[in-house]
Formats: structure tokens, C-alpha cells, sequence
């Protein structure tokens, strides 16, 4: 995850990106962050930036899925005056929350930005994987220039059959 993304103005580097989700798949001593498909699912997403934080104005999060391309595009999400709904600044860093409703992922019109505590919860054996999802964010800064990134956070594993 070595990508960037930049306006001129700010900059967010892939390196810096955390994703969290409450469901992880157990894989010897390490955690990896998974979906699942048939369970309403928390995710957490955070990132730095370089530039001043009044030059910050606002970002999307998209998830595409990789076997059907079908996409979640989240809302606009504010950063700077006012932060959004789900939406943290802490100096340099920003987080949001998501929470996907059971049977959507990476359907839209079922996600919305939201306080939740990501709770990782370990996925039971019996869970299949059905698909992976790639994350790429689109920043803009104040004065109206956009750039999106290429994807940032590849595979997010989607499992079905969740317990």
C-alpha cells in the first residue's frame, strides 16, 4: 500500500491507511479485517494527510467489488469546517465509520456513515469466502480540485455464512 493521492493543497498516502472491520478471519498469530455478507458489519477506515487541515474539505470511500464490480460509493463525507456524522479529526488523522446491513455488501443505498466501536469478532469456520473488495478514497480540497486514489486497501475478503 505504497499509493498517494493529492490535490496540490493535501495529500493522503496509502501507507498510512488503517481498516479495521468487527469480524476478523483468524490466520496463525495475525487478525485480518473481513466483511460478512450475512451480518451486519462495522467497518473503521483511517488515514493521515499532509497539508493543513483548513485545505481538507471533504472525501468518498468506494469499495468495488472484484468478482461482480458492482460498487459502494459512500456519501460525501465533510472533513473540514464542520466534520460529518461518523466522521473523526484528530490533528492529521481522519477515521469514519460504516455500517453495512446484512446481505448488502458492497451494495449501496443500505450504508450510511455512524458512531459504532468496531468489536472484532473472529469468523467461525463454517464461513465461505464469496468475494473481496478493493477500497479507493477520492479527496478534495477547498478549492474544488479532486483527486482519487488508486486502490489503497486491496482484497477485503467478504465471507457468508457468519456466525
Amino acid at each position: 500500500m505504497s499509493s498517494c493521492v493529492g490535490t496540490g493543497l493535501i495529500t493522503v498516502f496509502g501507507s498510512d491507511i488503517a481498516f479495521e472491520s468487527d469480524y476478523v478471519l483468524q490466520q496463525g498469530s495475525s487478525q485480518r479485517p473481513v466483511i460478512c455478507y450475512n451480518k451486519p458489519t462495522n467497518i473503521y477506515l483511517a488515514f493521515n494527510f499532509d497539508g493543513r487541515a483548513e485545505n481538507f474539505s471533504s472525501f468518498q470511500v468506494r469499495l468495488v467489488g472484484r468478482q461482480n464490480e458492482q460498487v459502494y460509493t459512500s456519501p460525501v463525507l465533510k472533513v473540514y469546517p464542520d466534520p460529518s456524522p461518523g466522521v473523526t479529526v484528530n490533528g492529521s488523522r481522519v477515521g469514519v465509520q460504516f455500517g453495512f446491513s446484512a446481505n448488502t455488501v458492497p451494495y449501496a443505498n443500505s450504508v450510511t456513515p455512524q458512531a459504532v466501536i468496531v468489536n472484532p469478532k473472529p469468523v467461525q469456520p463454517a464461513a465461505t469466502q464469496i468475494g473481496t473488495l478493493d477500497l479507493t478514497l477520492s479527496i478534495s480540497d477547498r478549492n474544488g480540485t479532486t483527486a482519487t486514489s488508486s486502490v489503497l486497501v486491496p482484497g477485503i475478503p467478504v465471507y457468508d455464512n457468519c456466525q
